[in-house]
C-alpha cells in the first residue's frame, strides 16, 4: 500500500516468520473494525518479514480493512531485532507499538486503549499484559498435547473473531498477581516516537534466537529513561498463537532458551534479568487510576488471584509479598505456600533427579550434597528463578547472594530425619539477614516427613549441640540443647512447586518418613549481598540479583552436568564451605563426652 495520504496516529510494527497460519489472524484482530477505534484515528499497520520463504501477501493482510505495508527485512537472522528496529524506522505516526512476535492476537479494545493511555503523559510506556491461548503455559500444555488444531478448535469453541473478549476465557495470563505483579516483558509496547529514538529502538547486540531477552530489556530500559511513566492496560491484551515457538514449544526447550538469554543478558549488562515491580499507573475503560484505586477487571474470568495450595491452614502466597504477608513471614519467621513453579515443571525437575540417580544406582552422587547449583545448569537455572526471587527480595532487599543449597531427600520407611535446629547456628554470617527457600519437588506433607516450624522462634538464637545419631540429616548433627514444645509446631506442608520462606533463626526440623512416599525438598540458603563472613574466614557465593558488594568470591555458572571444570572449582569450594562450618563448629559447640553428647 502506497504511503501517501495523512500521516498515521499510530503506527504497529508486527515481525512475523513462517507465520502463514498466526500472521492474517494476528492482523485481522489489530484491523477495523474488530477494533474498536474511535472514527477519527488513523491506524497503519508495518509487517517486517525475518525470512519466511513466502513473503506475506499484503494484498490480502489489507483486505481485513487496515493500511498495511510489508517489508522483508534485510538482514534476516535467528533474532528479530534487527526486524523490528527496520521496522520502528519504516512508521510514520507519532506513537508505535511492537509485536515482537507477530503470532499474538489483540483484545478489541487495546489499540485504543493505548492511545488513550499514552497521551495522559508525555514519556508513557504504554504495557498491556502478555497471555497465552490454551489452558495453560504453552510450554506446559504443548507436552500434554496441546498444538495448532487444538487451538483451531478453542477459537472456533469460543466463536473468534465475533467477540474478541472471549479469548480471555480460553487463555493464561502470562503474569502473576494481574495486572500488578511484576512484569518482565509486554509483547505489545507503545512508545512515543521521540522515546523510541531516544532508546534508539532494540538492542542489536541481542543476536540470540528469538532475541533472547531483548523483550525485557527493551521494557527495563525504556522505564530507566528520565521521566518516563510506566501504564499498564487492563481489561485488554494480546494472546499468543501456538506456533511451535522457542519459547512456548516445551518445558526442555523454554528452559533452555531462559538459560541461555539470561547469561547472554548477565554477560550483556553485568546483572540478570528482572522483571519490573513498580506498578505505575493503571489504564482500564478510559482512566487512569492508582493502583489503590483500581477495581478488579471484568472481562478477565479465568484468572485465580488465590494461588492453589495443599496447606488448608495456611492462606496460599502471592509469588510477590504484599504487605500482609511480609507482616506475617516477620511476625512469624516462616511463610508459606508460595507457589514458584506449575506441578508440571516439578515433576520434570523431580525426573531429571531421578535421571541423575539412575545413572549412578539410584543414589544421589556425594557432589550434590552441596551447592549442587554449581554443578547442574538447571538447578542454576532455578537458584536464579524470578519467582523464587521475587518474594526473597521482599524480604531480604534487592541485593540477593545465593549462600548454599541442599537436597532433603528422605527415602519411605527410612529413620533419616531433621532434629529442632537453627539454620545460623554454624553459618558465621556478621548478622541475620538471612533466609532458607525450601522447595518441594515432591509432596511435602506430615506421613512423609514436612518441615514443621515454630512460630515466632526466630529472636533469640539458642544453644545447639552434636545429637550423636547418624539418622540425623544435617551436616553438623546438630540439634537445640533447650526443650522445644512440639504442640508450638506448625505442619509445613507443600505441593510439588511450591515454596516456603524461614528465617534463619527459626526453630524447625522434620520426622522420618513413615509413608511409601519419597519427599525431596531443594533447600536454597540466601544473604543480603551486603553481609560478609564472620571472622578472618572469606566465603563464596552466586550473585543472583542485584550488584555485587565485594564481600564474597563469586562463583560461576555450569556449562553443563558434572562439567569437569565445574567438578574443580566445586572441589575448592566445598573446601572452603566446610572450613567455614568447621571454625562455627569449633567456636560454639560445648565440648563433648566420650559418647558424644555434650558433656
Amino acid at each position: 500500500m502506497s504511503e501517501a495520504g495523512p500521516l498515521p496516529d499510530v503506527s504497529l510494527v508486527v515481525v512475523c516468520h513462517e507465520m502463514a497460519r498466526e500472521l492474517p489472524r494476528t492482523i485481522q484482530s489489530l484491523s477495523p473494525p474488530y477494533q474498536r477505534l474511535k472514527p477519527s484515528l488513523r491506524v497503519e499497520i508495518v509487517v517486517v518479514d525475518n525470512g519466511s520463504r513466502v513473503l506475506p501477501d499484503g494484498g490480502a493482510l489489507a483486505a481485513f480493512g487496515a493500511a498495511v505495508r510489508v517489508l522483508r527485512c534485510s538482514q534476516v537472522s535467528p533474532s528479530p531485532v534487527c526486524a523490528v528496529n527496520e521496522g520502528l524506522a519504516a512508521t510514520r505516526a507519532p506513537l508505535v507499538g511492537v509485536w515482537i512476535d507477530g503470532a499474538r492476537l489483540a483484545s478489541p479494545g487495546l489499540v485504543q486503549a493505548c492511545v488513550e493511555a499514552a497521551h495522559r503523559h508525555p514519556r508513557a510506556v504504554v504495557a498491556p499484559l502478555n497471555w497465552q491461548l490454551g489452558p495453560k503455559r504453552q510450554y506446559l500444555s504443548g507436552e500434554e498435547g496441546y498444538d495448532q488444531a487444538r487451538e483451531d478448535a478453542l477459537l472456533s469453541s469460543i466463536g473468534w473473531p465475533a467477540d474478541g473478549y472471549r479469548l480471555f476465557e480460553i487463555a493464561t495470563c502470562e503474569v502473576r498477581d494481574p495486572p500488578t505483579g511484576p512484569l518482565l516483558e509486554s509483547n505489545a509496547l507503545f512508545l512515543p516516537r521521540a522515546l523510541w529514538n531516544e532508546l534508539g529502538g532494540y538492542d542489536e547486540a541481542f543476536t540470540e534466537p528469538g532475541g533472547g531477552m531483548v523483550n525485557p530489556d527493551t521494557l527495563t530500559r525504556a522505564l530507566a529513561l528520565p521521566g518516563t511513566q510506566l501504564i499498564r492496560i487492563v481489561g485488554e491484551a494480546t494472546y499468543h498463537q501456538f506456533h511451535g515457538g522457542l519459547s512456548t514449544s516445551s518445558i526442555a526447550a523454554a528452559v533452555d532458551l531462559v538459560k541461555a538469554g539470561s547469561q547472554a543478558y548477565l554477560r550483556r549488562r553485568g546483572r540478570p534479568p528482572a522483571p519490573v515491580r513498580e506498578v505505575g499507573w493503571l489504564h482500564h475503560a478510559g482512566q487512569e487510576t492508582g493502583a489503590a484505586e483500581l477495581s478488579a477487571p471484568t472481562r478477565e474470568p479465568n484468572v485465580d488471584h488465590a494461588l492453589d495450595a495443599t496447606n488448608k491452614d495456611q492462606p496460599a502466597v502471592a509469588s510477590t509479598l504484599n504487605p500482609e504477608a511480609l507482616s506475617r513471614y516477620r511476625r512469624d519467621g516462616a511463610l508459606f505456600p508460595i507457589r514458584v513453579m506449575e506441578p508440571a515443571e516439578a515433576a520434570d525437575r523431580l525426573a531429571r533427579l531421578e535421571a541423575i540417580e539412575a545413572a549412578r544406582f539410584g543414589r544421589l552422587p556425594p557432589a550434590l550434597a552441596l551447592k549442587p547449583h554449581l554443578l547442574i545448569p538447571w538447578l542454576w537455572d532455578l537458584v536464579h528463578d524470578p519467582r523464587v526471587l521475587d518474594p526473597v527480595e521482599a524480604v531480604l532487599g534487592p541485593d540477593i547472594l545465593c549462600w548454599a543449597s541442599s537436597f532433603f531427600n528422605k527415602q519411605p520407611g527410612t529413620p533419616d530425619h531433621v532434629p529442632w535446629h537453627q539454620d545460623a547456628t554454624y553459618w558465621g554470617l556478621a548478622r541475620p539477614d538471612a533466609l532458607t527457600a525450601w522447595i518441594a519437588f515432591t509432596p511435602s506433607v506430615p506421613e512423609n516427613g514436612c518441615m514443621r516450624v515454630v512460630f515466632g522462634s526466630h529472636q533469640t538464637p539458642l544453644p545447639h549441640g552434636d545429637s550423636g545419631d547418624r539418622s540425623n540429616m544435617l551436616l553438623g548433627r546438630e540439634e537445640i540443647l533447650v526443650e522445644v514444645d512440639e504442640a508450638e509446631a506448625v505442619d509445613v506442608v507443600l505441593a510439588p512447586g511450591e515454596m516456603s520462606l524461614h528465617h534463619l533463626l527459626t526453630v524447625h526440623g522434620s520426622r522420618p518418613n513413615g509413608s511409601a512416599m519419597r519427599r525431596v525438598g531443594f533447600a536454597v540458603r540466601y544473604i543480603a549481598g551486603d553481609l560478609k563472613q564472620s571472622g578472618a574466614n572469606r566465603g563464596s557465593a552466586t550473585l543472583v540479583r542485584g550488584r555485587d558488594h565485594g564481600t564474597f568470591d563469586l562463583e560461576q555458572a555450569p556449562a553443563s552436568e558434572f562439567d569437569p571444570t565445574a567438578l574443580a572449582e566445586h572441589r575448592q569450594v566445598l573446601r572452603r564451605f566446610m572450613g567455614v562450618v568447621t571454625s562455627e563448629i569449633r567456636q560454639t559447640r560445648p565440648p563433648a563426652g566420650r559418647d558424644g553428647t555434650p558433656s
